[in-house]
């Protein structure tokens, strides 16, 4: 099994300006790059976070349906936009503060959440994948709240756990 720790050494002195006690330089590379291994979930933590998990995801489910038979086929369009502009605040919250470059603020914001750090090479990559995956969720939302009125609770959980088979299996088909 690969491990993460594996490709890094930790450094116990700070003889360095640029390296902190703590920290990890990756192993087996010269370009002075230091960088913080993001904690791992495991215990009694990683349970908490699957009950929870387990608990919100069938919240969501009940909320959803309750949310697409009040609304209706009607407004179907309008509730699968304010379902995506939600996605848009929850992930702007999450995202937005890791970009703050003033006094390294965005770095830390980063190492707090447990991630790494947004790099220059990951904001200059091409977006478009990403705007055509936003899009094409966005349409899968939308139909689902136009079928969600006519489909039965048990059934849309049914039909939105098949997703992730049905992707596995697209992506197979259709790589890159």
């Amino acid at each position: 099994m690969h491990s993460v720790e594996a490709e890094y050494t930790r450094i116990e002195d700070s003889a360095s300006p640029k390296k902190a006690p703590g920290e990890y330089q990756q192993n087996g590379k010269t370009n002075g790059h230091v960088v913080q291994v993001p904690h791992r979930v495991a215990g009694f933590e990683l349970f908490f976070v699957m009950i929870m998990l387990i608990f919100f995801g069938s919240i969501n489910f009940v909320l959803i349906k309750v949310l697409y038979n009040a609304y209706g086929e009607e407004y179907s369009f309008f509730v699968s936009q304010g379902i995506n502009l939600l996605y848009v605040v929850y992930g702007g919250l999450l995202v937005y503060p890791r970009l703050i470059q003033y006094n390294g603020v965005g770095d830390r914001i980063s190492s707090m959440l447990g991630m790494g750090n947004i790099s220059l090479q990951m904001r200059k990559s091409p977006q478009r994948r990403f705007l055509i995956m936003g899009m094409l969720d966005s349409c899968g939302t939308f139909f689902t709240a136009m079928g969600a009125v006519y489909t039965p609770g048990q059934y849309q959980t049914l039909l939105n756990q098949s997703l992730i088979p049905w992707t596995m299996i697209m992506s197979v088909i259709f790589p890159g």
